[in-house]
C-alpha cells in the first residue's frame, strides 16, 4: 500500500496545498537543536512527525524535515554540524536511502 501526503502551507489566515513562492523550509521541533547544543545530548533525526514525537515523549530530543523522506533540505543539515546525530531508518527504500543519505553527511 502507497502512502500519500499531501503538504499543505499557511499563506496569511489560509491553507493552501501550492508552496508559495519564496518558502524556507525549516526543522520540525527545531528546538531540539538549540536544546543539543547546550546539553551535548544527541539529536535523533527521525522520519516524520509522529516519530519525533514519541521520541521527545520518551525523553529524547528528536526533529524531522518537512516534506518527506526524499526531501531533506540539504541547507538544514548545518544546523547539526558538532552535535552527535543519531538517524532512525523507516523499513521501506526512500526509508534507508534518506538515512544513508544524512548519515553520508
Amino acid at each position: 500500500l502507497h502512502k500519500r501526503f499531501q503538504q499543505r502551507y499557511r499563506v496569511g489566515r489560509q491553507w493552501v496545498y501550492r508552496k508559495p513562492p519564496g518558502f524556507t523550509p525549516v526543522l520540525y521541533r527545531a528546538a531540539a537543536i538549540s536544546t543539543a547544543k547546550q546539553t551535548g545530548q544527541p539529536v535523533w533525526i527521525v522520519e516524520g512527525e509522529k516519530d519525533a514525537d514519541a521520541l521527545t515523549a520518551a525523553g529524547r530530543l528528536a526533529t524531522t524535515n518537512p516534506q518527506g523522506a526524499a526531501n531533506f533540505p540539504p541547507a538544514l543539515l548545518a544546523q547539526f554540524d558538532g552535535l552527535r546525530v543519531a538517524v532512525v531508518a523507516d523499513r521501506d527504500l526512500s526509508g534507508y536511502r534518506r538515512a544513508a543519505a544524512l548519515s553520508a553527511h
